[in-house]
């Protein structure tokens, strides 16, 4: 016995236990990342159908009666609408507050136009997980949205539009947990 583990080549037996430890470091890796893949998917499929919250008045608030939309009058409303839906970020009142100024603009649009949206259902159409990397991840959402509008005079209309948001996750506590939701939907780029 002591001869053949002299006889043997010590270095092709450092690269076989080598390539060994990264292979199985590499199944474990990919393993793990499937499975924070998986977790990644079912959080979006929820959070895209709740966030029509975020595209909705909140009840109770008089669209129609204000001189002037401000985001002060609009937001405690908004923040009780999407209570269910701040469950889904990171633990940071600065997250949550941004994700509702980052909506404002939606009803400003609305304002002008003089449409009020009074409801929203938003549809996963394809979600793509594009990097996952030291508990951070990105994903592209392709939704189908449709919002009925009203109009002053009671008139109904409704627009459905496909857009494209993007939504940055952060790794807390072993949960994932969403740091923001931007989408290219025009009424918000303004």
């Amino acid at each position: 016995m002591k001869k053949w583990w002299q006889h043997m080549n010590r270095g092709l037996l450092l690269l076989f236990v080598a390539v060994l430890a990264v292979s199985v470091y590499l199944f474990m890796d990919h393993e793990k990342t499937k499975k924070d893949k998986k977790a990644i998917i079912e959080i979006t499929k929820e959070f895209i159908s709740d966030s029509s919250a975020y595209f909705t008045c909140p009840d109770g608030f008089d669209f129609w009666g204000q001189e002037e939309l401000t985001e002060e009058s609009l937001s405690s409303l908004m923040a009780a609408q999407t209570a269910h839906v701040e469950t889904y970020f990171c633990e940071n009142e600065a997250v949550r507050n941004n994700q509702i100024s980052y909506y404002f603009s939606f009803f400003e649009n609305c304002r002008l136009n003089e449409t009020l949206p009074a409801n929203c259902t938003r549809v996963p159409l394809s979600i793509e997980v594009r990097d996952i990397y030291n508990g951070s991840a990105t994903v592209v959402v392709t939704t189908q949205t449709t919002i009925e509008y009203t109009k002053e005079d009671d008139s109904r209309q409704t627009e459905v539009t496909t857009t494209e948001d993007t939504l940055l996750f952060l790794k807390q506590e072993g949960e994932w947990k969403l740091v923001s939701a931007r989408s290219n939907m025009p009424q918000i780029e303004m």
